[in-house]
């Protein structure tokens, strides 16, 4: 029995022993919390993402920047496969202004409201809702209450049936529409303005528009300016004139605007999807031949596009755009695997 207890002292003394071997080389708690917060520059060095930042604005004034962790591989065929672009980083002006939802509406000037000479019932209708028609289509065929002889009736203009009232052996009213006819090369965008920014916008502002069925925004300046305040949402709207050729701009479509309050030049800007976030640093994907650098950056002014870069890249250097989140996901996976 003397022996079982000295051995079971022995195991105890034993694993305090390794406890305080363990704990006095251990780092403290501190500083494994902040460990996965710095990054490796290309020189061997450690810095925290804000000295990161700063040496970023200190030191691409003119020079080459550190790359913020190693360089990710990739060749030029995946460039196309994973849809990521090499732009080049230049001046250009970004817009500083208001952001404001709305909506696509008709240009009214544009927009015929069709109604019957005479009274009488509806005997042919011709075209369709949705349905484009040229100046002078026979839209419907009513005959009249008065002749009882039945007379056409024709769009006065070339555009879109945008609304049809008419059923065959319905009767028409000559106070009553049967169909509205609108010429959509050109449509207004409606926006809304919110108490906050009322007084901001004049009418002559530069504004920008984004709507999903364009692959360009289109730049309008800001036609009227609502005096009146819509009782349920508490805004005014602000209407432009949007010009429409290839009519993918449809009446009641979302879109966006913004409108512009000023502009900052920016010798240096690249494009939004060119920006990530690696811990705490913005970061830029730099093109190397057949690698990317990530290259922290110090950001600016920022518009829908592009944004404003005050140090980490020089001008004409080429960096990725698109879906850069690829990168990053593969600069990722090869930090996970160097952990292990």
């Amino acid at each position: 029995m003397n022996s079982e207890r000295v051995l079971r002292h022995l195991l105890a003394f034993g694993l305090f022993f390794a406890g305080a071997v363990s704990a006095a080389y251990a780092e403290p708690e501190s500083a494994n919390a902040g460990r996965h917060k710095h990054v490796h520059t290309s020189n061997g060095a450690h810095e925290s993402p804000r000295q990161a930042e700063s040496h970023a604005g200190e030191e691409h004034g003119g020079e080459h920047g550190h790359g913020a962790t190693s360089p990710v591989e990739w060749t030029e065929a995946l460039l196309g496969e994973s849809k990521i672009e090499l732009k080049s980083a230049g001046a250009r002006e970004i817009s500083i202004g208001l952001e404001l939802p709305g909506k696509i509406v008709s240009y009214e000037p544009n927009v015929a409201h069709i109604i019957p000479r005479f009274p009488g019932v509806i005997r042919e209708a011709k075209k369709h809702l949705g349905e484009s028609v040229n100046k002078g289509d026979v839209l419907a065929v009513i005959e009249s209450n008065q002749s009882l002889n039945p007379y056409a009736v024709r769009s006065p203009i070339s555009g879109v049936i945008v609304k049809r009232h008419s059923t065959v052996g319905e009767y028409a009213s000559e106070t009553s529409d049967i169909f509205v006819v609108a010429d959509l090369s050109q449509v207004w965008g409606e926006f809304y303005v919110f108490s906050d920014d009322f007084g901001k916008i004049d009418v002559g502002a530069a504004i920008t528009v984004v709507a999903k069925p364009l692959k360009e925004p289109i730049t309008s300046t800001v036609s009227f300016v609502s005096k009146i305040v819509d009782e349920h949402t508490q805004a005014k709207f602000v209407r432009a004139i949007l010009q429409n050729p290839l009519g993918l701009l449809y009446p009641g479509a979302f879109a966006n605007a913004l409108v512009v309050l000023g502009t900052v030049n920016a010798e240096v800007a690249v494009e939004v999807s060119a920006l990530q976030r690696l811990g705490e640093t913005n970061v830029v994907f730099v093109w190397d031949g057949d690698e990317f650098e990530a290259r922290p950056v110090l950001t600016g002014k920022q518009d829908k596009r592009h944004v404003q870069i005050l140090g980490g890249i020089k001008p004409g250097e080429k960096y990725a755009s698109g879906n850069t989140f690829l990168i990053k996901a593969e600069l990722g996976k090869a930090e996970a695997g160097h952990a292990h």
